[in-house]
């Protein structure tokens, strides 16, 4: 448990814009993007360190701009071998009804985007509403959008 707490300690004090959200849970500005507000949620559990940035930056992207490679976040070699389980994919449309990218979401509760080349990432990619070809279909029919 000190390595998992001498992780978490040196992980914020890499952070710009840190917000103590309560007991082992904070916010902060995410050093994987250009990114003026804080997008990144981060936990410590008792056996895990959880990193999310919201805007679709992946684990690896976050902990290289971080410089923590050689950082474990995990105190279990189960839970870093495991690969999560996928529960949904969503794909997400241009107006062409082209794929874009997809939001994969794993258990436990966890989401990642993937783009159609494979990559983990959504840099280059144009981000668009989730079922943008029915949003316009709707707005052309004149049908309410909630």
């Amino acid at each position: 448990m000190d390595e998992l707490n001498n992780t978490w300690r040196d992980l914020i004090n890499r952070l710009d814009r840190v917000k103590d959200n309560g007991k082992n849970h904070i916010e902060a500005c995410c050093p994987a993007h250009d990114d003026n507000n804080p997008s990144l949620s981060i936990s410590m559990k008792a056996d895990r360190i959880l990193i999310n940035c919201h805007a679709g930056c992946s684990f690896q992207e976050i902990i290289s701009a971080l410089d923590m490679g050689n950082h474990s976040f995990s105190l279990s070699s189960k839970t870093n071998s495991e690969s999560p389980k996928t529960i949904a994919r969503y794909t997400y449309e241009n107006t062409e009804a082209k794929k874009v990218y997809d939001a994969v979401r794993f258990e436990p509760k966890m989401f990642r985007f993937q783009r159609p080349d494979g990559e983990w990432t959504l840099d280059g990619v144009t981000r668009v509403p989730y079922r943008l070809p029915q949003l316009l279909a709707g707005i052309k029919e004149g049908r309410e959008i909630l």
